[in-house]
Protein backbone atom coordinates (compact mmCIF):
# COMPACT_ATOMS: atom_id res chain seq x y z
CA UNK A 1 0.00 0.00 0.00
CA UNK A 2 2.71 2.49 0.86
CA UNK A 3 4.51 1.32 -2.31
CA UNK A 4 1.55 2.54 -3.91
CA UNK A 5 0.96 5.33 -2.35
CA UNK A 6 4.85 6.50 -2.99
CA UNK A 7 4.43 5.51 -7.08
CA UNK A 8 1.40 8.07 -7.25
CA UNK A 9 3.29 10.90 -5.51
CA UNK A 10 6.28 10.12 -7.84
CA UNK A 11 3.75 10.11 -10.54
CA UNK A 12 1.86 13.22 -9.76
CA UNK A 13 4.96 15.27 -9.79
CA UNK A 14 5.91 15.37 -13.32
CA UNK A 15 5.37 13.80 -16.79
CA UNK A 16 8.96 13.09 -16.66
CA UNK A 17 8.58 11.12 -13.33
CA UNK A 18 5.34 9.10 -14.74
CA UNK A 19 6.25 8.29 -18.06
CA UNK A 20 9.93 6.86 -16.04
CA UNK A 21 7.97 4.76 -14.18
CA UNK A 22 5.90 3.54 -17.09
CA UNK A 23 8.63 2.88 -18.78
CA UNK A 24 10.41 0.42 -15.90
CA UNK A 25 6.92 -1.50 -16.50
CA UNK A 26 4.95 -0.25 -13.26
CA UNK A 27 1.76 -0.22 -14.46
CA UNK A 28 0.86 -4.20 -14.61
CA UNK A 29 2.27 -5.02 -10.91
CA UNK A 30 0.08 -1.99 -10.05
CA UNK A 31 -2.93 -3.31 -11.62
CA UNK A 32 -2.28 -6.92 -10.52
CA UNK A 33 -1.47 -5.44 -6.92
CA UNK A 34 -4.81 -4.21 -7.03
CA UNK A 35 -7.13 -6.67 -8.61
CA UNK A 36 -6.09 -8.91 -5.11
CA UNK A 37 -6.49 -5.83 -2.97
CA UNK A 38 -9.16 -6.07 -0.17
CA UNK A 39 -8.52 -3.38 1.96
CA UNK A 40 -10.57 0.17 0.99
CA UNK A 41 -7.10 2.27 1.59
CA UNK A 42 -5.02 -0.11 -0.69
CA UNK A 43 -7.89 0.48 -2.83
CA UNK A 44 -8.15 4.17 -2.66
CA UNK A 45 -4.13 4.37 -3.18
CA UNK A 46 -4.13 2.77 -5.82
CA UNK A 47 -6.71 3.82 -8.48
CA UNK A 48 -5.31 7.24 -7.66
CA UNK A 49 -1.57 6.34 -8.65
CA UNK A 50 -3.04 4.73 -11.56
CA UNK A 51 -5.39 8.08 -12.22
CA UNK A 52 -1.77 10.21 -11.78
CA UNK A 53 -0.41 8.24 -14.67
CA UNK A 54 -3.37 8.62 -16.86
CA UNK A 55 -3.20 12.27 -15.64
CA UNK A 56 -0.28 14.35 -16.37
CA UNK A 57 0.33 16.56 -19.71
CA UNK A 58 1.57 15.68 -22.14
CA UNK A 59 0.00 12.92 -22.18
CA UNK A 60 1.42 9.33 -22.58
CA UNK A 61 1.01 7.28 -25.61
CA UNK A 62 -2.45 5.30 -24.97
CA UNK A 63 -0.71 1.93 -25.82
CA UNK A 64 1.23 2.71 -22.76
CA UNK A 65 -1.80 3.16 -20.29
CA UNK A 66 -4.74 1.08 -22.46
CA UNK A 67 -4.55 -1.28 -19.76
CA UNK A 68 -5.86 1.07 -17.05
CA UNK A 69 -9.01 1.92 -19.09
CA UNK A 70 -10.89 -1.42 -19.08
CA UNK A 71 -9.45 -2.40 -15.26
CA UNK A 72 -10.92 1.48 -13.93
CA UNK A 73 -14.19 0.68 -16.01
CA UNK A 74 -14.86 -3.24 -14.46
CA UNK A 75 -14.16 -1.66 -10.97
CA UNK A 76 -16.24 1.44 -11.70
CA UNK A 77 -19.21 -1.08 -12.74
CA UNK A 78 -19.94 -1.74 -9.08
CA UNK A 79 -18.31 0.55 -6.89
CA UNK A 80 -19.73 2.85 -4.19
CA UNK A 81 -16.75 4.16 -2.49
CA UNK A 82 -17.08 8.09 -3.50
CA UNK A 83 -13.54 8.74 -3.09
CA UNK A 84 -12.49 5.42 -5.81
CA UNK A 85 -15.54 6.61 -7.99
CA UNK A 86 -13.95 10.01 -7.96
CA UNK A 87 -10.04 8.79 -9.67
CA UNK A 88 -11.77 5.79 -11.77
CA UNK A 89 -13.46 8.82 -13.55
CA UNK A 90 -10.88 11.20 -13.40
CA UNK A 91 -8.74 8.53 -14.75
CA UNK A 92 -11.32 7.66 -17.23
CA UNK A 93 -11.63 11.41 -18.75
CA UNK A 94 -7.88 11.84 -18.94
CA UNK A 95 -7.77 8.73 -20.96
CA UNK A 96 -10.84 9.60 -23.12
CA UNK A 97 -9.00 13.12 -24.10
CA UNK A 98 -8.20 11.07 -27.02
CA UNK A 99 -9.81 8.99 -29.78
CA UNK A 100 -8.57 5.89 -29.06
CA UNK A 101 -9.44 6.50 -25.36
CA UNK A 102 -12.62 7.35 -26.36
CA UNK A 103 -13.37 3.87 -28.27
CA UNK A 104 -11.80 1.98 -25.34
CA UNK A 105 -14.36 3.27 -22.92
CA UNK A 106 -17.13 2.92 -24.74
CA UNK A 107 -15.72 -0.86 -25.71
CA UNK A 108 -16.18 -1.59 -21.53
CA UNK A 109 -20.05 -1.09 -21.49
CA UNK A 110 -19.84 1.36 -18.86
CA UNK A 111 -21.56 4.04 -20.78
CA UNK A 112 -25.01 3.40 -18.66
CA UNK A 113 -22.78 3.82 -15.64
CA UNK A 114 -21.62 7.08 -16.38
CA UNK A 115 -25.04 8.58 -16.93
CA UNK A 116 -26.30 7.36 -13.60
CA UNK A 117 -23.16 8.86 -12.07
CA UNK A 118 -24.88 11.90 -13.56
CA UNK A 119 -27.89 12.19 -10.70
CA UNK A 120 -24.55 11.77 -7.61
CA UNK A 121 -24.45 14.90 -5.76
CA UNK A 122 -20.86 15.43 -5.44
CA UNK A 123 -18.74 17.49 -7.78
CA UNK A 124 -15.56 15.61 -7.74
CA UNK A 125 -17.83 13.22 -9.97
CA UNK A 126 -20.16 14.66 -11.58
CA UNK A 127 -17.19 16.96 -13.28
CA UNK A 128 -15.67 14.28 -14.84
CA UNK A 129 -18.65 12.20 -15.70
CA UNK A 130 -19.50 15.36 -17.98
CA UNK A 131 -16.36 15.58 -19.47
CA UNK A 132 -16.39 12.26 -20.17
CA UNK A 133 -19.66 12.43 -22.38
CA UNK A 134 -18.64 15.21 -23.60
CA UNK A 135 -15.26 13.34 -25.04
CA UNK A 136 -17.98 10.96 -26.44
CA UNK A 137 -20.19 13.06 -28.23
CA UNK A 138 -17.35 15.45 -29.69
CA UNK A 139 -16.43 11.80 -31.36
CA UNK A 140 -17.66 10.35 -34.24
CA UNK A 141 -21.35 9.69 -34.82
CA UNK A 142 -21.14 6.39 -33.34
CA UNK A 143 -19.33 7.24 -30.69
CA UNK A 144 -22.06 10.12 -30.20
CA UNK A 145 -25.03 7.56 -31.04
CA UNK A 146 -23.69 5.08 -28.01
CA UNK A 147 -24.43 7.96 -25.43
CA UNK A 148 -27.27 9.49 -27.29
CA UNK A 149 -29.29 6.06 -26.63
CA UNK A 150 -29.23 5.94 -22.79
CA UNK A 151 -32.67 6.77 -21.81
CA UNK A 152 -31.24 9.03 -18.80
CA UNK A 153 -28.98 11.21 -20.43
CA UNK A 154 -31.45 14.04 -21.70
CA UNK A 155 -33.45 14.20 -17.38
CA UNK A 156 -30.03 13.96 -16.13
CA UNK A 157 -28.72 16.87 -18.24
CA UNK A 158 -31.72 18.93 -17.69
CA UNK A 159 -31.32 18.48 -14.30
CA UNK A 160 -27.81 19.64 -13.90
CA UNK A 161 -28.82 22.58 -15.89
CA UNK A 162 -29.53 23.75 -12.18
CA UNK A 163 -27.06 22.74 -10.41
CA UNK A 164 -25.77 24.97 -7.32
CA UNK A 165 -22.20 24.91 -9.19
CA UNK A 166 -21.55 26.96 -11.83
CA UNK A 167 -18.92 24.74 -13.40
CA UNK A 168 -21.31 21.62 -13.03
CA UNK A 169 -23.90 23.96 -15.58
CA UNK A 170 -21.24 24.81 -17.93
CA UNK A 171 -20.42 21.87 -18.41
CA UNK A 172 -23.57 20.54 -19.24
CA UNK A 173 -24.94 23.15 -21.54
CA UNK A 174 -21.39 22.61 -23.72
CA UNK A 175 -22.82 18.87 -24.03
Amino acid sequence: EQCLWGLGNLIGDSAMFRDLVIEEGAVEPMVAALEKATRLSMKRNGIWALSNICREKPAPKFARVARIVPFFCEILKNEDDPEIVSDLVWGLFYCSEKNEGVDAVLSCDVTSRLVDLLSHSEVNILSPCLAIIGNIISGSDEQTGQVLKEEDLLPNLLRLTENYEESIRKETFWI
